[in-house]
């Protein structure tokens, strides 16, 4: 009787620690939603400046296109806008809102501002090729506190758990995702957002990034050979490296290889993981919003593994989401691509091999508006 009575007891105990467990992440999430920002702080890179420049236009805005690096230094507004014309359609005013380090979190708040300060409907490409965990391989800085927290990642997880598809394969990609995100709410203050910041200040640059002009005046659009100009020191040093390991004879030999493999991994791609399909339908879960009609946008790749995935994401995106807009301006589109002059380094387009992109990206566009 008495083993009965402290077994009832055990089991009491465990039961009230486990509800006043589940009572405190109940409590901290619904206090961190309170008070997560909508809109970023002023000082987080070039986060800060693409949402400035959105505030200030986005009465005038039409066509906003959201990405990682690819996007952000190889997508030119203004040759989007004239492809656009130059194919026949009415001009329409395009916004950059491509990002170094781009994550599914941050595409998933930048998705969420557009469309809760949005005063008319955008059409909005977004890249499908990008991290779906948090910023967990970043410096911890402000930018990874604004995107890893509860309203973004909670809602991410529980509707990347939903798409587990029960494979061993799955099973993996799942476990080491949501390892991520729990490793970066440790590494951010447990997601709380600007709460720690409020009870810890502590002190932040102020300083407004050096290509915050650029930024401004060219809607969000900067190349790498812009930045390799207007930069000096440290930085003009490592860009020029990435620069010259591309167009020195080893390193010109060492992109054709990347170039063939990329070709070969776009023509024989497997079907889309149960995280890919995960992404895709995230993307189009998050944005089914009154003033947000999501796309789809596929840039160049000349990474093997990332050519792969992006084509099966191409393939389950027309088998699945027949009706979503995709525009696709990556090495079997434009056959030019495979000249590595184009290429600024490893990952990334020249300004000419942007401009050639951009015009290529508008006339699709038009394309496109013409189908619908």
């Amino acid at each position: 009787m008495a083993t009965q009575l402290r077994d009832i007891v055990t089991l009491r105990r465990l039961f009230y620690v486990s509800l006043s467990a589940v009572c405190a992440v109940a409590t901290v999430a619904l206090v961190a939603a309170l008070v997560e920002p909508l809109r970023p702080p002023e000082d987080l890179e070039e986060l800060s400046e693409k949402v400035a420049y959105f505030d200030a236009h986005r009465d005038e805005i039409d066509i906003i296109v959201v990405g990682s690096s690819r996007v952000y230094r190889a997508l030119d507004p203004a040759q989007v806008e004239h492809g656009i014309i130059e194919a026949g359609c009415p001009a329409m005013q395009v916004f950059n809102f491509g990002m170094s380090g781009m994550s599914a979190p941050l595409l998933a708040k930048l998705a969420d501002y557009i469309e809760t300060t949005a005063k008319r409907p955008y059409l909005v490409f977004f890249e499908p090729e990008l991290p779906l965990g948090p910023e967990f391989d970043y410096r911890v800085t402000d930018r990874s506190q604004y995107t890893n927290q509860w309203s973004t990642v909670v809602s991410g997880a529980l509707q990347l758990a939903a798409r587990f598809d029960g494979t061993a394969r799955s099973l993996v990609d799942t476990g080491i995702l949501y390892i991520e995100y729990a490793a970066s709410f440790l590494r951010t203050g447990l997601g709380v957002g600007r709460l720690r910041d409020a009870i810890l200040p502590t002190a932040v640059a102020t300083q407004r990034p050096p290509n915050a002009a650029a930024i401004w005046a060219q809607d969000g659009f900067y190349s790498l050979d812009q930045e390799l100009s207007a930069s000096s020191g440290t930085d003009q040093t490592q860009l020029a490296r990435r620069h010259d390991e591309v167009i020195s004879p080893d390193g010109r030999a060492g992109l054709l290889v990347r170039l063939s493999q990329s070709k070969a991994a776009l023509g024989h791609a497997a079907a889309a993981n149960a995280l890919q399909r995960a992404y895709v339908d995230y993307i189009l879960d998050r944005t089914s919003m009154s003033k947000v009609k999501p796309a789809f946008i596929f840039m160049p790749i000349n990474e093997p593994a990332s050519a792969g995935r992006a084509a099966a994401m191409t393939s389950y995106i027309e088998a699945k989401h027949a009706d979503a807009m995709v525009i696709k301006a990556g090495l079997s589109e434009m056959p030019e691509l495979y000249r590595p002059e184009l290429w600024f380094d490893y990952g990334h387009l020249t300004a000419a091999g942007a401009e050639d992109v951009s015009r290529f990206i508008g006339a699709q566009m038009c394309d496109q508006f013409r189908a619908q």
